[in-house]
């Protein structure tokens, strides 16, 4: 019988004493770029992800990159709007981490292939594709949009057919706030 609690595991109380670590959520990656990603990766991203003549430039004020497009700025010129050469906007903080991603409405439309559409079919095509269980549409004073949290990360899409990922307060300290 010792033999067989040998190779059977009978030692129940080292099972019950051993505790499963939970998963680590997966980031919210959207073409590439999550919250919390090194800096340094960026351009790889770009190249593997941004079909076309995608280029990524550092912005003045620091701790930002500015990705653009040619084409895109030719676009925007065509329709009266001053081309900037800011179609993605990536800030990062000090440590080289990525803490707020920006898709303009340019952007958007390129990247995702969705020109033709609403905001709304955007909404719902992007909750498809990156398999979100729903957005939650909030207002505010400058406006609306459409929000996912996942672990202190929000996935905004506005009204404009904007996209942000960014770093939100977590719920411990909100709830500080009020106590």
């Amino acid at each position: 019988m010792a033999a067989l609690c040998l190779f059977t595991g009978c030692n129940k109380k080292a099972q019950e004493g051993a505790r499963v670590q939970p998963a680590k959520p997966q980031p919210i990656v959207v073409k590439g770029l999550y919250i919390g990603m090194p800096v340094s990766t960026l351009e790889s991203v770009v190249r593997e992800k941004f079909v076309g003549d995608w280029k990524i430039a550092a912005n003045s004020s620091g701790h930002q990159y500015d990705i653009g497009s040619d084409r895109l700025d030719a676009a925007k010129a065509s329709r009266g709007h001053i081309p900037d050469g800011q179609e993605v906007i990536v800030w990062y903080d000090a440590d080289g981490l990525v803490k707020v991603v920006c898709l303009r409405r340019d952007a958007v439309d390129d990247l995702f292939n969705a020109a033709g559409l609403s905001v709304k079919q955007f909404v719902q095509m992007f909750i498809n594709a990156y398999n979100i269980p729903s957005m939650d549409y909030q207002t505010w004073d400058q406006g609306a949009y459409w929000e996912f949290v996942r672990d202190d990360v929000a996935c905004r899409i506005s009204t404009d057919k904007v996209v942000f990922l960014l770093k939100t307060e977590p719920r411990s300290e909100v709830q500080k706030n009020f106590n």
